[in-house]
């Protein structure tokens, strides 16, 4: 019986002591689990990424051709002399069309035109208006212009999945895409006509001067004192 109750005990020990290595075992497993980080913001090696969207804004217009190895010369004089600035091949069956830069307003659009239009080979380049890369801060309520990064050449692009993508260098537009991009120039062109509306200033009111009464009083000695009274 002494030998029974030995074996059980004996049993039991074990039992509890094989439980608490599982528990820390398993507090082990929990500690090491790493959880799922966004690719927006700052990655590991330094590299900066951000959301890359499509929104309104402005490009240059550079060069219009039916050769795509005409489009493809006039892309490669701009990179030279602006290896800074993103340029794109827009293919809009059948013509070529090349474009660069990536502006949210027209006026920093036009400020650019004046550098690209002193390149002789580029000389008549035009803004107009299209769908422009943009970065989007992960709120999606925040949108600035990729010219703000501090190097186009230095930055990790993803999507909206935060997938690593590369900025695009060419772009198709479809029947669709083209149609809405004139309907969007075309209201862009009406705005320029349409003057600012200038705010009515209403002439100041004339103010009539102070009507003076002049009363004569007599006194002692004969002699006249004068009082005035302002009204």
């Amino acid at each position: 019986m002494k030998h029974l109750y030995f074996i059980l005990s004996f049993l039991y020990i074990f039992t509890l002591a094989s439980c608490g290595e599982d528990k820390q075992a398993g507090s082990e497993s929990d500690s090491t689990k790493v959880m799922p980080t966004t690719n927006v913001g700052v990655t590991p090696n330094g590299t900066r990424t951000f959301q890359l969207g499509k929104v309104k804004g402005y490009r240059i217009q550079v060069y219009t051709t039916l050769n795509r190895e005409e489009a493809l010369k006039y892309k490669g004089i701009f990179q030279k002399n602006f290896p800074d600035v993103p340029n794109y091949l827009v293919y809009e069956d059948p013509v070529y069309k090349v474009r660069v830069g990536d502006y949210l307003s027209k006026g920093e659009a036009k400020d650019f035109a004046v550098f690209v239009n002193k390149v002789k080979d580029l000389y008549g380049s035009f803004v107009v208006k299209c769908m422009v890369n943009a970065i989007i801060k992960p709120n999606q309520d925040t949108v600035i212009s990729i010219s703000d990064a501090d190097s186009v050449q230095q930055v990790t692009w993803v999507d909206s999945t935060g997938k690593g993508i590369a900025l695009p260098t060419e772009e198709v537009l479809t029947k669709e895409d083209a149609a809405a991009e004139r309907k969007m120039q075309q209201e862009d062109k009406e705005e320029e006509k349409t003057p600012a509306k200038e705010e009515k200033i209403e002439p100041a009111k004339k103010t009539e001067p102070a009507k003076v009464e002049k009363n004569t009083k007599f006194v002692k000695g004969g002699a006249a004192k004068d009082s005035v009274k302002k009204k």
